[in-house]
C-alpha cells in the first residue's frame, strides 16, 4: 500500500493545487527552462518502491512543445526518472527503492527541459511499502 507522498513530507517548498488532465491535486510546482533545471528537495523514509507521479499544469500545456524530464536522486545518487511527455494528463514511473528502505533520506527531484519556454510542470511521489 502507499505509506505517505513526498508532498506530505517536510520538502523545499509547499505543494500548491495542479490540475492535470482536469484532476485538481495538491503537489510540488517546478517551472524549468532551457539549462536551468528546478530541484525540489524532500527528507524522509522510503519503501521498497517509489511511484514518481507529475505532469504539466494543464495551463501550461501548449501542443507542440518539448518534454521535461524528472530525475530522482536519493542521498545524492541517481536512481531513475520520469519522462514527462508533452501531453495532458498524469504520468507516472515507479522505481525500486529497496535498497534505501530503512531510515531517513533525502531525496531530490530535478526537472530540466530542452524546451526555450518555461511552463509548469507539477510533481509528487507515492511512497509504496511493497
Amino acid at each position: 500500500g502507499v505509506a505517505r507522498t513526498l508532498s506530505g513530507l517536510v520538502g523545499s517548498s509547499p505543494p500548491r493545487p495542479c490540475r492535470l488532465g482536469g484532476a485538481v491535486r495538491s503537489m510540488a510546482w517546478a517551472v524549468p527552462e532551457r539549462r536551468k533545471a528546478v530541484t525540489q528537495i524532500w527528507r524522509g523514509p522510503l519503501g521498497k518502491r517509489l511511484a514518481l507521479v507529475g505532469g504539466f499544469e494543464d495551463s501550461a500545456m501548449v501542443w507542440g512543445r518539448r518534454a521535461a524530464r524528472a530525475e530522482l536522486r536519493i542521498d545524492g545518487a541517481r536512481v531513475g526518472a520520469l519522462r514527462l511527455k508533452n501531453l495532458p494528463g498524469t504520468q507516472l514511473a515507479v522505481i525500486d527503492t529497496a535498497r534505501y528502505a530503512a531510515g531517513e533520506h533525502d531525496l531530490e527531484i530535478s526537472v530540466s527541459t530542452r524546451d526555450a519556454v518555461a511552463r509548469t510542470v507539477c510533481i509528487d511521489g507515492w511512497v509504496l511499502a511493497q
